[in-house]
């Protein structure tokens, strides 16, 4: 079932017949699949008449409840790590869940997350990693602590106490690759909070649109997507008609981020279709030229039609990687030949790193045969 039709099943206040007993379970499997289970629930108990059979009804309550005290506990741990933090004079922003629930959603729906997504600064990066590793959490082998000063996010994990990891991000939305506002932006427009009594520091409302704009952009697994953009769908209903678009224009202009902010609307629009309320003067004070956008549209959906499958025809494969890096540098060659340039740097830094070497000219060129073997 796509998701598409399971919001408007959700929206239209399960007046459907895929409720019925026949299609009950392969409603709730898709409910289950795209994590939208807590979230049915909490819109059915907001219902006057009770359309939804009873045995249903409990089956999405269990979900709830499951991901309702996920959602707590995993609150509780990054609270007491922000309280660490602040201790030892660490700036730090948690990212995505538990707080962007309480954010966006109020009383509607408490999701828990995979991980606890931390941003910090590298200078700091000693400290927090003394802090973690006295809480019993280590890198995996392949994120050695070295590595973060070239790497953009590490992951750690505790297995001992069954405790979520904590990913530590140097960028807002990891990865050399990704497109995103500089770093600086999101630190410089930050804003302190409380938060049952500890001081927590967040994103502003508008870096946060563009945040959330880059994570369903860039996401590829489908029901991670869609839980991105119904995070952006709640958060455009709340904040709609107090997010500063001046600012915004600018910023997503001057950092060239228009392709991917103009095509999360159109995929909240295709979803939503007219629900999704967004600042019309805004929208024109970002467009770009029409072909780009069409072209970065064809390259984004061919790719999500292909996933990770790999291709046994050789030239097909170049074909997508090379559909792959125009989606990602908003379909303009020259961003292509930078997206392929950044892969080599990084490539280059990881061979340097894991094999012990120093740079100069016979690194390059073991380097080279590296590339060229693999």
């Amino acid at each position: 079932m796509e998701y598409r039709r399971l919001i408007g099943i959700i929206f239209s206040d399960f007046k459907s017949d895929a409720i019925k007993k026949n299609d009950g379970n392969i409603f709730f499997r898709a409910l289950k699949e795209y994590g939208l289970a807590p979230f049915a629930y909490t819109r059915f108990m907001h219902l006057e008449t009770k359309q939804i059979p009873e045995d249903f009804c409990q089956r999405l309550k269990s979900e709830y409840l499951h991901n309702f005290g996920l959602h707590e506990f995993q609150k509780k741990k990054a609270l007491e790590l922000i309280r660490m933090f602040n201790k030892a004079g660490v700036s730090c922003i948690i990212l995505k869940s538990p707080f962007l629930n309480d954010r966006i959603y109020d009383d509607v729906v408490r999701i828990a997350g995979s991980d606890i997504d931390i941003l910090i600064k590298h200078e700091n990066f000693n400290k927090v990693n003394e802090i973690l590793e006295s809480l019993g959490y280590k890198t995996e082998d392949e994120y050695t602590p070295p590595r973060y000063k070239f790497d953009y996010q590490l992951l750690y994990d505790n297995p001992q106490n069954g405790a979520f990891s904590v990913d530590i991000h140097f960028k807002a939305c990891g990865g050399a690759l990704t497109p995103d506002l500089p770093v600086s932006v999101y630190w410089e427009g930050s804003k302190r909070t409380k938060i049952e009594e500890t001081s927590v520091l967040a994103f502003s409302d508008e870096d946060l649109f563009v945040y959330l704009c880059i994570l369903a952009y860039i996401e590829n697994d489908l029901d991670k997507r869609s839980r991105y953009l119904l995070d952006l769908f709640y958060f455009l209903r709340k904040y709609e008609n107090t997010l500063d678009y001046i600012y915004l224009s600018r910023i997503i202009n001057k950092y060239k981020l228009n392709f991917y902010v103009l095509i999360c609307i159109r995929f909240l629009k295709d979803i939503f279709g007219s629900r999704v309320n967004i600042n019309t003067r805004f929208q024109q004070d970002i467009k770009i030229f029409p072909p780009r956008l069409k072209i970065v549209e064809y390259a984004l959906k061919s790719c999500l039609q292909k996933g990770e499958k790999k291709s046994n025809n050789l030239c097909c494969e170049i074909w997508y990687k090379y559909l792959y890096r125009t989606a990602y540098s908003g379909g303009c060659f020259l961003g292509v030949l930078r997206q392929m340039y950044l892969i080599y740097k990084f490539s280059y830094l990881m061979f340097k790193y894991n094999n012990g070497l120093h740079g100069g000219i016979t690194t390059f060129f073991k380097h080279i045969l590296y590339v060229f073997n693999k």
